[in-house]
């Protein structure tokens, strides 16, 4: 599929994963206040490498895998965060979308502008209908950003999710 990238938003840009995104994407995907109020546990440098090496093979479309978009602050060339869109149907045309910031980088709206621009990615170049998130409850900035991008919020059945998912109190 060809989609158009990289995307130019304000002072951001988002594009496809690649090596010199390493020591960044590590910046913030091994800290614990970060995968806190992920489904995931904080990433070893190898498993950040295995994430920047496997990015070279998804192509946006693929179904079952996350197609991650990095988020790079022009200003200073530096990978801020990342969102990603992993289609979970093709036959209904749906997504789910994910983001992580480095909380460095918070208090900007930058995540407000990457997860927009990647909405609309999902709905213009992928021709998805339906884009759907998880956030932890705990989690408000997401709560906020997820409520202020018009996506749907559902309650969350913390006892339908497994309990080792959320053992970081």
């Amino acid at each position: 599929m060809k989609v158009k990238l990289p995307i130019k938003c304000d002072e951001l840009t988002l594009r496809r994963v690649t090596e010199r995104d390493y020591a960044d994407l590590c910046d913030y995907y091994t800290a614990p206040e970060v995968a806190r109020y992920q489904f995931w546990e904080p990433f070893t440098d190898e498993q950040v490498a295995h994430l920047v090496g496997s990015q070279a093979d998804v192509m946006p479309g693929d179904p079952g895998v996350a197609f991650v978009l990095v988020v790079v602050l022009q200003a200073e060339d530096r990978v801020i965060g990342d969102c990603s869109l992993t289609i979970t149907s093709c036959e209904d045309r749906q997504a789910d979308i994910g983001f992580a910031f480095n909380p460095r980088n918070h208090g900007n709206g930058y995540a407000t502008k990457a997860v927009n621009a990647t909405l609309g990615f999902g709905f213009r170049e992928l021709g998805l209908h339906r884009i759907s998130g998880v956030s932890d409850v705990r989690n408000e900035r997401s709560w906020k950003l997820s409520i202020g991008q018009t996506i749907t919020v559902a309650k969350l059945l913390w006892d339908r999710l497994p309990a080792c998912q959320f053992s970081h109190d």
